[in-house]
């Protein structure tokens, strides 16, 4: 994904890049990139934020580390190239959430928080199982569990609270339907939707501690885009509504939603660049990165049409989707 968007900044043209890398995960295939190896070239973030002009940070929700990122940046007057930290805050926060989108009518699945993990007994009585268990942060399904009885439950709960005893845990009802994401600009004047992308989401065999089954882990492999399904307008709107419920969103969004039978729910909002931007690019004849930082200058330009339908893994792997993969793919999601 940073490869992808490095390659795409350079692409625009009349811009010096420059781009910090982990020494385990180098940048490849890029020409004409400065690349700042962070930890072996003796800079640090807060010796290379000022000397740019603007910054795009690439960071997961988890522990909160996309705000903090954000906010570094910001505190040195340097421009950011996505969304602001007040923005983040609250996209990312998945225990305001139910809040939010029940004051602009967009459904969400019924949501309990659990503050102490010795209070998770009397708080999710009222939603049956199966139920979903996630950090109040996080990104890419990462400690996200199903729990079909109370033991897998409570083995979930304690699993999250001893990653980070700081946040909440949310408990939410099973909702069945066809995992999606409505990929987004968003700008200062409103947000408008790029595509619906397919999400591949799967179980991983349940848990095991001290000869007790546990609940099983949710762990996402990709997607393909874009996809047309009956419900693709419906996710727009709700979509559409939620970005504009935020105030500071910026840039690139994606809004993570469950395609019931006959209605939509959002389930969160990634205010970052997330894995569906390896596929968009690949499906749209233009430069999506372009079009983000128009996006966060105020100006959203009208979408043109997609090329191609790709699909994408999450470890950056793509192929076009063909038509007896797609009917199949539609088949499955309908069964």
């Amino acid at each position: 994904m940073r490869d992808a968007l490095v390659e795409d900044l350079t692409a625009i043209g009349g811009h010096q890049i420059m781009a910090t890398v982990d020494p385990r995960f180098p940048l490849r295939g890029v020409r004409d990139v400065e690349v700042i190896t962070l930890g072996h070239s003796g800079m640090t973030l807060f010796d290379l934020i000022p000397s740019a002009d603007a910054v795009w940070p690439i960071a997961p929700e988890t522990g909160r580390c996309l705000e903090h990122m954000t906010e570094l940046v910001a505190a040195t007057g340097t421009r950011v190239l996505g969304s602001t930290p007040i923005g983040i805050r609250e996209a990312c926060d998945k225990a305001a959430l139910p809040d939010r989108l029940r004051e602009i009518g967009v459904a969400h699945p019924t949501t309990r928080v659990v503050r102490q993990k010795d209070e998770w007994r009397s708080i999710v009585k009222s939603i049956a199982y199966p139920v979903v268990v996630k950090p109040q942060y996080g990104a890419g399904c990462e400690g996200v569990f199903v729990a079909n009885t109370p033991i897998e439950l409570e083995y979930a709960i304690e699993d999250i609270f001893g990653l980070d005893r700081a946040a909440l845990v949310l408990v939410q009802e099973f909702v069945s339907g066809t995992a999606a994401s409505v990929s987004m600009l968003v700008g200062g004047q409103g947000a408008i939707p790029l595509a619906l992308n397919e999400q591949s989401i799967h179980r991983t065999d349940p848990c095991s501690q001290t000869g007790t089954i546990g609940p099983q882990k949710l762990r996402y492999d990709g997607g393909a885009t874009p996809f047309e399904r009956p419900l693709t307008n419906r996710a727009f709107d709700a979509a559409v509504r939620t970005c504009n419920s935020i105030k500071g969103l910026r840039g690139f969004v994606g809004v993570d939603v469950v395609l019931g039978p006959s209605d939509v729910f959002v389930i969160e909002i990634n205010a970052r660049l997330t894995t569906a931007y390896l596929g968009i690019r690949e499906a749209f004849d233009c430069n999506i990165a372009a079009l983000a930082i128009d996006a966060c200058e105020g100006n959203l330009a009208s979408i043109p049409r997609t090329s191609r339908r790709v699909r994408f893994t999450a470890s950056g792997q793509l192929s076009d989707v063909r038509k007896s993969d797609e009917d199949q793919c539609h088949a499955l999601h309908d069964a």
